[in-house]
């Protein structure tokens, strides 16, 4: 086997290997392959399974699962497919829920196409810590508006604030539309969207057209927020207990993000949403 990784390996071996070989080969090489540490032979198993994907499809994968390997094996194969329904279907049916994060946790989501169909691929997602995967499943499908689900995207994004260690699966453009169209929601929970755009504050591009409408509205609106924003942002010298010397990392970013908003903020207070003085 080993002889047969030279080469390209990836593209010309393994992608070979599955559209040609016979089931001789895929034997020796499927599932015993599936765990390999060799680089090379790694890639020309990935290659090996997508090839066959690509000239048998489904039924292939289902003759596959059907062998009784043991969970890990199943996930490991899986892992090797497309992100796709008809692949994400079979790690739910394959995978009990003892199994099931040996998928989830490590699936490359970007190597496919999730639709608003499928909520139970995002749950699925952030059940298993995955909430930038999550959050950009939903920013991806964007370009449907028709089936937009604002009550699952509110859901990623709160899940994702509360996992922040995430932050680098996620694109600020991304993010900044997928807020722009809960704001267009008049049905949308606006104290969950008061959260969400206090938590991306500071991916809010001033200089743009980009801004977090729900806390403006709500600034304008209500003066014991505006009060309350104002306090945050600019405290009096005489606190002592609240000095910069004694402040922790997250009464930093209050204030900061208090401060963020009111300079940023583009309307007179007291001035409602139909231009009049209240």
């Amino acid at each position: 086997m080993y002889g047969l990784c030279t080469g390209s390996g990836y593209t010309l071996v393994g992608q070979t290997l599955g559209e040609l070989a016979d089931e001789r080969i895929e034997f020796e090489i499927l599932p015993s392959q599936l765990n390999t540490e060799d680089e090379v032979l790694e890639r020309v198993v990935a290659g090996f399974v997508l090839g066959r994907f690509w000239t048998r499809d489904i039924p292939w994968v289902d003759h596959i699962l059907e062998q009784h390997w043991n969970p890990q094996q199943c996930a490991q194969f899986l892992l090797l497919l497309p992100f796709q329904q008809e692949i994400w279907e079979r790690a739910i049916l394959y995978l009990d829920e003892s199994h099931e994060e040996l998928y989830w946790k490590h699936v490359n989501t970007q190597v496919g196409v999730w639709t608003w169909n499928d909520r139970i691929v995002i749950e699925k997602l952030i059940t298993y810590g995955r909430t930038g995967a999550a959050v950009m499943c939903i920013a991806y499908a964007m370009d449907d508006d028709i089936n937009f689900d604002p009550a699952l995207a509110t859901h990623a994004l709160l899940a994702f604030l509360e996992n922040p260690q995430e932050v680098q699966s996620i694109e600020r453009y991304h993010v900044i539309d997928l807020i722009e169209h809960l704001q267009a929601v008049p049905t949308v929970d606006i104290e969950k969207l008061y959260q969400i755009e206090w938590n991306f504050l500071p991916w809010f591009a001033p200089l743009s057209d980009e801004s977090p409408v729900a806390l403006e509205k709500k600034l304008a609106s209500d003066p014991e927020s505006f009060a309350e924003m104002v306090k945050l942002a600019f405290r009096s010298k005489n606190d002592l207990d609240d000095s910069v010397e004694k402040q922790d990392e997250k009464k930093k970013n209050i204030v900061e993000r208090a401060y963020t908003l009111l300079h940023n903020w583009k309307h007179c207070p007291g001035v409602q949403e139909d231009g009049t003085l209240n």
